[in-house]
């Protein structure tokens, strides 16, 4: 079996995407799903695809990520999930490379300082850039947000993550 499988779709907007699944993690998790009967949750990491995620499965009945109420802010890190919430589902991320998820951010029409009105060249040069994210991750929020780190993401205290990989 390969270690890496990859999975191609079409957003309902219409844009194609491709998510490359561990493929040992992905059986271990399908396995428990299927076979003990464990809802599927989604933790929404900010510009990695989640509101794409979130309308697939509110499209299919599924409530992900903000649409999943016991799950609390829409992107609170995973250790400030209550463990009882924690315990009663399975839950997936999907993650991204850091660099493409900052020049994501820079763009994003929350907060992003690409998004302004500014549309002259002048207003994004590499010096802006680097001071707008510099600010961002000086000030980002202790409880998860868009400008968070992805692995605060994951609960470190729970065996099944310490075990995976």
């Amino acid at each position: 079996m390969a270690l890496f499988t990859d999975i191609s779709a079409q957003s309902p907007q219409g844009y194609y995407f491709s998510i490359r699944v561990i493929g040992i993690l992905t059986i271990k998790v399908l396995y428990r799903h299927f076979m003990e009967q464990k809802p599927l949750k989604f933790i929404h990491i900010t510009k990695t695809a989640g509101t794409t995620i979130e309308k697939i499965g509110e499209e299919a009945g599924i409530e992900w990520g903000k649409n999943h109420g016991e799950y609390g802010a829409w992107h609170r890190f995973f250790d400030r999930v209550p463990q009882e919430v924690k315990r009663k589902y399975d839950w997936f991320m999907v993650v991204r490379n850091p660099y493409d998820r900052i020049i994501s951010e820079f763009y994003c029409h929350h907060g992003g300082h690409g998004f302004s009105l500014c549309h002259s060249p002048s207003c994004h040069t590499p010096e802006i850039f680097n001071n707008f994210c510099k600010k961002k991750i000086k000030y980002r929020s202790s409880t998860g947000d868009h400008w968070s780190e992805q692995y605060k993401y994951l609960d470190f205290y729970r065996s099944e993550e310490r075990r995976v990989g």
